[in-house]
Order: C-alpha cells, then structure tokens, then sequence
C-alpha cells in the first residue's frame, strides 16, 4: 500500500528505525541500514548514520510505484522493513509561444 508519492524528478526522504518488541532502540555499534530500492534507476543517499535516506527518482522514470527497503544485521540475523510509495509523472505544461517574422 502507498503511503506518499515521489514526482519524477525529485527525491523523498525515508527513516528507518530498529524495534524491540515495538520499542525503537539505538542500533549496535557495529551495525548499520543497507537501503535498496525496486527501481535500479533510482539514486540512494543515505545519511552518516545510516537511519535515514533520500531516494532521488530521475525525470523520465516512467514507473508508478516504488518499494525502498532498509536491511539491518543484528548478531549474525538480518531484519528488514519496506515500504511502497506511488511515483507521480513530471506534469505536462503546455504554452503556445508566437513570435514576430517579418
């Protein structure tokens, strides 16, 4: 399910959190996000710490949604949470433009 939309062209902003028992808690030391996203065409930045990501969709995407998961490795065991967003096309803007000839 969508729960926000990124327009062609631009970027959206994620955070990832680590639950314990539905209890956000700092991550190991040792231990940081990896960030994927369903779309190759995408660009992942994710920040220092790894708990948030900007996820930058190019102009001519042509997708409509897109899933971006954040994978965390804890004492040997991966954990992962995902989300689907919708992609929205860059908007046509039609403007007739007349110039003089002669």
């Amino acid at each position: 399910m969508a729960i926000g939309n990124i327009q062609a062209g631009t970027s959206g902003s994620f955070l990832a959190v680590l639950d314990d028992n539905g209890s956000a808690i700092a991550l190991p030391s040792d231990s940081t996000f990896v960030w994927t996203a369903s779309d190759a065409s995408v660009t992942i930045t994710p920040s220092s710490d790894s708990t948030t990501a900007v996820v930058a969709v190019p102009a001519g995407d042509a997708g409509t949604s897109i899933t971006v998961t954040a994978t965390v490795t804890v004492n040997g065991t991966a954990y992962a949470g995902s989300v689907t967003v919708a992609l929205t096309p860059i908007p046509q803007v039609f403007t007739v433009v007349v110039t003089q000839t002669a």
